[in-house]
């Protein structure tokens, strides 16, 4: 397989790992209780907490402001501490809090919406950068197009659902809704933390530890590919001294 091969990388899709699909299910029931749930919170704040529309709107932005404002900052975090999966399950489990919040407490809107806009960019930053960990760079485009995908499929249904949830139950069943959403996330987590445990993964290794790790299978595959440059051309060499006797 070569770049050279586009057919061959996009075959080679069935290749990629569990613990990819997993990462892809957190993208889904994650977004799912953060894009329709923005999409639909405006009339939800006025309702139930007696909101101006104007204020409504001002929560409804929050989580986006938020994150706008703090994931340079959170993302450098990670970068610089690693273990991506501890904050990939702190950031589900603040979001469940959040949405547990806005169910069965009667506590201002603000409250929740920063809980979830810090957990909203923790998740962005420990949970994307995973995929360059999961395969060959020359399948990245592949794999973040997939997840893309994937994602934007998976909105476009739940939203269907989310439409029909509300209109035929209310706010607070939606809320149920995004909460159990977020706790399938948050099991594809606990699976994916067990699958890079088994395998020896780096996806939680601090950032010492993995660039240690990243460059011992890096200098083994360039051992191993000099090791199959040698002994090809030592074939080669036979090769051509045999056709040279027989001449």
């Amino acid at each position: 397989m070569t770049l050279e091969d586009p057919v061959g990388l996009v075959l080679n899709v069935r290749h990629f790992p569990p613990s990819l699909y997993c990462v892809y299910a957190i993208c889904v029931f994650y977004y799912v209780a953060v894009f329709p749930f923005i999409a639909a919170a405006q009339l939800f704040f006025e309702s139930k907490y007696n909101l101006s529309p104007q204020w409504a709107n001002a929560c409804n932005s929050l989580v986006y402001f938020m994150s706008a404002i703090l994931s340079p900052l959170l993302g450098y975090i990670v970068d610089r501490t690693g273990r991506n999966i501890y904050w990939l399950i702190g950031s589900i489990m603040a979001t469940i809090l959040a949405h547990a919040l806005l169910a069965f407490v009667f506590i201002h809107p603000i409250v929740p919406l920063v809980i979830m806009g810090i957990a909203y960019s923790i998740l962005a930053a420990s949970l994307w950068p995973m995929v360059a960990f999961l395969v060959p760079k020359q399948l990245l485009g592949t794999a973040y197009g997939l997840m893309q995908a994937i994602q934007n499929l998976g909105l476009a249904v739940m939203n269907i659902f989310t439409g029909l949830i509300l209109d035929s139950y209310g706010y607070f069943l939606l809320e149920i809704f995004f909460i159990v959403s977020l706790e399938i996330a948050l099991l594809a987590a606990a699976f994916l933390y067990i699958w890079n445990s088994i395998k020896g993964g780096v996806l939680n290794d601090s950032t010492s530890v993995r660039g240690k790790r990243l460059e011992e299978i890096q200098s083994k595959r360039v051992s191993s590919r000099s090791v199959n440059s040698t002994i090809n051309a030592l074939v080669s060499t036979t090769s051509d001294d045999d056709q040279t006797i027989e001449t």
